[in-house]
């Protein structure tokens, strides 16, 4: 998924250095080939919706900015830190909010209608992120700090990509949203929902976290899942992670669609659970139970991205219902905690 390019630099020393660069556009390129060479077979069942995520990926792509991400290598333009500069601009924004929107805002906290809650901070952060100040201040930042070699082979590279302003899981996934309802799909349909890590001996307000799109057709599961995984705040529900892959097996696997779309991650991954892969045909071969296959399968996928983003331990379990490590889920309710975001390697 990584295109890695060898940059020139000299050294104090007068030696030429390798300088690694990462084309961030690569990943998503990959994913845009995949729903195009039909790898996703939910997105078969749905030629709309997979239109519509196919246009999101491409509006999204220059905004795929991970410079927080340890695993990212990046050119060294724009630090992590710039996170705190956007998220100022994002707090000013939902203070100054228009008066109809405030009203529209309120009525939805007031009757727990998180999709509209949602919905108008996914439009916030947008208006954050493609405010032209914002991208001109970060272009301007990344063409003074970068080296001309770097600038270069930036300017070459065949979208004439230009990294923008640095955003986390939780930015990306708003990003990512709307775009998904600009291009057509039902707001009703997607809920943000956050992982976080389960640890007695971490303080909770240092745990890490993981925020991503859940997509499905059957909106029973989501007014399930949102009664069940409770709002915007850490639960203490026995196995609530393991709870929130038995919701997501309810359903009619001929007709629903269910996706988890992480643009975040460091392949911009969708999550399909009808795909049947290596690891499918393993579990598949040692357990005879066709739902609890299915259940097994689904958690081994969303681990992997835990996994990747130290919600779970690395030596975790995938595989084991009955392991000792457990992610707390819940529907994100953004705008009561933005303000008070941890700046984490991971955190939303």
């Amino acid at each position: 998924m990584f295109q890695i390019q060898k940059l020139p630099a000299t050294s104090t020393s007068g030696h030429i250095n390798q300088k690694p660069l990462f084309v961030r556009h690569e990943s998503t390129n990959n994913v845009i080939d995949n729903i195009e060479n039909k790898y996703y077979p939910s997105l078969e069942k749905d030629f709309i919706l997979k239109d519509s995520i196919r246009s999101a990926f491409h509006r999204a792509s220059v905004f795929f900015n991970k410079a927080n991400r340890p695993d990212v290598i990046t050119d060294g333009a724009c630090r992590a830190s710039d996170i705190r500069t956007i998220r100022t601009r994002l707090s000013a924004y939902i203070d100054n909010m228009p008066d109809d929107l405030e009203k529209e805002l309120d009525e939805a906290k007031a009757d727990g209608d998180l999709v509209t809650v949602q919905r108008i901070y996914a439009e916030l952060v947008a208006k954050t992120y493609q405010d032209p100040l914002s991208l001109q201040e970060q272009t301007s930042r990344q063409t003074t700090s970068a080296s001309s070699e770097t600038i270069e082979i930036i300017s070459e590279t065949e979208d004439k990509y230009i990294e923008g302003a640095p955003t986390f899981c939780g930015e990306m996934s708003y990003l990512f949203y709307h775009f998904l309802c600009q291009e057509g799909v039902d707001p009703n349909e997607m809920r943000v929902i956050c992982f976080t890590q389960e640890d007695s001996h971490i303080d909770p307000d240092s745990l890490n976290n993981h925020a991503l799109i859940i997509y499905s057709s059957n909106k029973e599961l989501l007014k399930k899942m949102e009664n069940y995984c409770g709002v915007g705040e850490h639960h203490d529900h026995d196995g609530s992670y393991s709870h929130f892959i038995n919701i997501c097996t309810e359903r009619n696997q001929e007709k629903d669609v269910l996706l988890l779309i992480d643009p975040w991650n460091r392949d911009n991954k969708i999550i399909d659970p009808l795909i049947k892969d290596r690891v499918f045909e393993y579990i598949k071969n040692s357990n005879k139970d066709e739902q609890k296959i299915e259940k097994i399968f689904l958690k081994h996928l969303v681990d992997t991205i835990l996994i990747e983003s130290e919600v779970l331990p690395q030596d975790h379990n995938q595989y084991d219902f009955n392991d000792l490590w457990e992610a707390s889920i819940c529907i994100d309710k953004p705008i009561d905690s933005s303000s008070d975001e941890s700046e984490g390697d991971y955190q939303s």
